[in-house]
């Protein structure tokens, strides 16, 4: 068994490679899904996938469902882009010859609103107790706060668009108060979605607005400094102090981390030690996958279900009974079937990688969902050359489709919607009919219309 696993293994390694350098060296688009899938594979699953298989024979059984799976999403998701892409870019040239006008000033307006909202909803978790505010911890109202302050990512996406466009004093200000709410999140608490977003929206900066293409070098480089980033980032957390009260003070004391701190993390430590205990992530996920197949029946859809009325059905209103009876199963079944069936109790704090919602509700045949993820963004990708609405969003896209392998399959069909309904109201509110026309246009800069198209998706 162990020898196909690490057969198994290979070919993901062969299949991420290819995927991610296939890229580099045709200097093709960075925020690309597949692109992205294959990073992500590269730097943090198969490190963990050798680490769980040499430790763990227990896991065997879990951990070739999840190979199986995980190399046909790998295929499943760069099919449905490649698909979504010739079906819907053709449409979209057709339809779109003209492109869709929004105008600037309203475009500036709406982006200060909710960079301001989103500054209230932070302001308003900071004023909580430490005891509230624990990252990681928090439940009560704080996480319906927690929610609105989100649009915190399109509130940055939007101030790097359009300040790269046109560099005006009032998009400099709205750049610097985005920024300022991002930044603590990427450099003190060291949370990986804020860090993918701020990433993804100056890599489509650099692909939609200017001529400069990043240089190769720099992508080669980028999975061995993520390598030694996601291995350091729990000890990170903890020297920053984000994540857990003084005993000392009873306070949250928040800091950035020194050079001596820098220098007694174990960057290169593949597995996470607690308690005297080594233990790889990836075995979260197939102690996971093992429990779904012996005691949890398939029922398609149910987990998209479960983790939406997690996120959006608050218990405070509605009361938690209420919320757990709506759950299909219960929201914490596999961890609990985990725990007394297998005598297996994850370390807190760890995920259960993607995959594992997947194979719950569909089993082998979960690699459908990233065939999904593949052709929907390449349906949003179609529509973003002619249409700034869509811009946003595939600029926004790169970080859940990360988290879609790494936390939750479902991460781009549950957790992006409040982000979307957010864009819909301030480009609807920004947009100009075609019919009357107006000098206030936001458009395209020439180096957008005129460049080589840098972003083929099916090369």
């Amino acid at each position: 068994m162990q020898d196909l696993l690490f057969l198994l293994l290979l070919v993901v390694l062969i299949i991420s490679s290819v995927g991610y350098f296939s890229i580099v060296l045709r200097h093709e688009n960075a925020i690309k899904p597949t692109f992205l899938a294959s990073f992500i594979v590269l730097v943090w699953m198969v490190p963990r996938l050798y680490a769980a298989i040499n430790s763990d024979p227990y896991a065997y059984s879990g951990l070739l469902g999840l190979l199986f799976l995980l190399i046909t999403s790998l295929i499943a998701l760069q099919v449905g882009w490649v698909i979504g892409v010739r079906r819907h870019g053709s449409i979209a040239r057709r339809r779109n010859a003209r492109p869709v006008r929004y105008s600037e000033t309203r475009l500036v307006l709406a982006s200060y609103a909710v960079t301001i909202f989103a500054a209230v909803m932070t302001l308003i978790i900071l004023s909580m107790p430490a005891e509230v505010r624990v990252q990681g911890q928090w439940t009560g109202p704080i996480t319906i706060i927690a929610m609105f302050s989100q649009t915190r990512y399109l509130a940055v996406t939007l101030a790097i668009l359009l300040f790269a466009r046109k560099r005006t004093a009032s998009r400099a200000i709205l750049l610097v108060l985005s920024m300022s709410l991002i930044f603590p999140q990427v450099f003190l608490l060291f949370r990986r979605a804020d860090t993918f977003i701020l990433l993804f929206s100056l890599l489509a900066v650099i692909y939609t607005q200017t001529r400069k293409r990043i240089p190769r070098i720099a992508f080669i480089l980028a999975p061995i400094v993520a390598f030694f980033f996601i291995n350091g980032v729990g000890e990170l957390r903890r020297v920053s102090g984000g994540y857990a009260i003084n005993e000392f003070t009873g306070e949250l004391e928040t800091r950035i981390p020194t050079l001596q701190d820098l220098r007694e993390i174990r960057w290169e430590n593949i597995v996470t030690v607690e308690k005297f205990e080594q233990r790889s992530e990836i075995l979260n996920g197939a102690y996971d996958i093992q429990a779904a197949s012996l005691f949890i029946s398939p029922v398609p859809g149910a987990q998209w279900w479960n983790r939406f009325v997690h996120a959006y059905f608050p218990g405070q209103i509605i009361g938690h009974k209420n919320k757990d009876a709506l759950a299909i199963g219960r929201f914490s079944e596999l961890s609990e079937l985990v725990y007394s069936q297998e005598a297996y109790d994850r370390i807190p704090g760890q995920t259960s990688t993607g995959l594992v919602a997947a194979y719950a509700d569909f089993r082998l045949a979960g690699f459908l969902i990233y065939f999904l993820i593949g052709y929907g963004v390449a349906f949003i990708y179609s529509r973003s050359r002619s249409d700034d609405f869509y811009l946003v969003l595939f600029c926004l896209s790169g970080s859940y489709v990360i988290h879609s392998f790494t936390h939750h399959s479902y991460y781009l069909f549950v957790n992006s919607i409040h982000i979307v309904l957010a864009a819909i109201i301030i480009f609807s509110f920004s947009r100009i009919p075609r019919r009357l026309p107006s000098r206030s246009v936001s458009r395209r800069s020439s180096a957008f219309r005129q460049r080589p198209d840098l972003t083929s998706p099916v090369a």
